[in-house]
């Protein structure tokens, strides 16, 4: 079975080429499945911002795709409807060359998905986020791209204030780039109870599988595992967040707040990832995080990433809107406990009480509650701990993801 993956990333293509690559995420973690898989043979095809030739490595034949246009680099930074017109054409001319059986899209929102209304190779678009979903929650309440170019030009950054003023333009353009993609595919790969409905929404007749999220190799490890911090004066918060405001930065802040003014001791709060945004959480808010013990780490590899998740006492999801968050799912496969927002996918990855705890959407007061509640309880922490690492390395099994994944595949093709 040939199978060809148009990925939103470059998967392991630059696992050990380039700082940083995280071990390709979840898609990288699926290529390591799929590879030991016998009888597929696998292509991925990507945007790359250096290399645009066709390599072989591991078994696995890749298609970085690099257009070499000042244009295009430009208008991206304002908007998308002029994406396909490049990237269309290489992607055919990849099928072409590597004349799949089936192909398989990430990402509802990425054009390769309309790639379906241009072949008669069976396509499923595996979905990651919706972006209908997350164009509704695109800024947390007062927050608006007004707001956010005024804060820019207060920073005499007028440029960056012209493309906050264009971040809904493009944000709608994704949206609408998605409708067309959910009505030219009729197959899809989701994991949650929301994803599952949101495409049966938005692609009446479709068909849905179920395929569950790949973790990276060093979360499924079960030589280290979470432990309870007895005897530590200080509570330890971690939370995963990258660029979009829509993960919930600004309840970050907020809830530090609360328990700064409540909490009889120390508490830290770990930021990994990239927020660009901070700053003008910051300014919105009229706070700051170093004030409350907020502490942005960067991005870290994968193996520092475990480190800091075992050595904090809880993990916090705070999100508007999500569907199965990377980061939550390989805290819960560490057996850290785990509180989140009701939204989205993750009631579907959290059941509240048995092996997680859920919290309101913005609130703020509500979250610091319950690390309030959860800190103090040691047996509980215990029980969610254990209940999550069952549940996740269940969920999450290599074999079981494998089994789902061909299933879905033979499904597709014999239709």
């Amino acid at each position: 079975m040939r199978v060809l993956w148009f990925s939103t990333n470059p998967s392991l293509y630059d696992d050990g080429y380039r700082p940083f690559n995280n071990g390709g995420g979840w898609i990288g973690a699926l290529e390591r499945i799929v590879r030991d898989i016998p009888g597929i043979e696998l292509a991925v095809a990507f945007e790359h911002p250096v290399d645009n030739q066709k390599r072989v490595r591991d078994r696995v034949t890749y298609y970085p795709i690099r257009i070499d246009s000042l244009v295009y680099r430009l208008r991206n930074k304002i908007e998308f409807s002029h994406q396909e017109r490049y990237l269309m054409p290489r992607g055919m001319e990849i099928v072409n060359d590597f004349k799949p059986d089936i192909i398989e899209c990430f990402g509802s929102e990425w054009c390769f998905g309309l790639i379906a209304g241009l072949t008669d190779v069976p396509v499923v678009t595996h979905l990651q986020g919706l972006m209908a979903p997350c164009h509704n929650t695109l800024y947390p309440p007062r927050y608006n791209s007004y707001t956010e170019a005024a804060w820019q030009l207060s920073r005499l950054r007028p440029h960056k204030a012209l493309r906050a003023l264009l971040e809904p333009r493009k944000s709608h353009q994704r949206v609408e780039r998605e409708r067309r993609v959910m009505l030219a595919c009729r197959n899809y790969m989701g994991r949650t109870e929301w994803d599952k409905s949101v495409t049966s929404l938005l692609s009446p007749g479709s068909r849905y599988f179920t395929c569950n999220e790949a973790l990276r190799q060093c979360f499924l490890d079960m030589t280290r595992q979470w432990s309870l911090h007895n005897g530590r004066d200080t509570l330890r918060l971690c939370t995963t967040v990258h660029g979009s405001l829509w993960k919930g930065l600004d309840i970050i802040l907020k809830t530090a707040h609360c328990l700064h003014d409540t909490v009889g001791r120390k508490v830290e709060w770990h930021i990994i990832g990239s927020p660009a945004c901070s700053d003008y959480v910051e300014w919105m808010e009229k706070d700051t995080f170093a004030r409350h013990n907020v502490r942005f780490l960067g991005v870290l590899d994968a193996d520092t990433i475990k480190d800091e998740l075992l050595d904090c006492d809880l993990y916090i999801q705070p999100s508007y809107i999500d569907n199965s968050p990377n980061s939550l799912c390989e805290a819960m496969a560490l057996g850290v406990p785990c509180i989140a927002s009701a939204t989205g996918g993750i009631p579907s990855i959290i059941t509240h009480g048995v092996n997680g705890l859920l919290t309101q959407v913005n609130d703020p007061y509500a979250l610091a509650s319950a690390i309030l509640r959860l800190s103090g309880d040691t047996d509980m922490m215990s029980r969610l701990s254990s209940a999550a690492m069952s549940t996740s390395h269940e969920r999450h099994a290599p074999e079981t993801i494998a089994k789902q994944l061909i299933e879905a595949y033979q499904s597709i093709m014999s239709r």
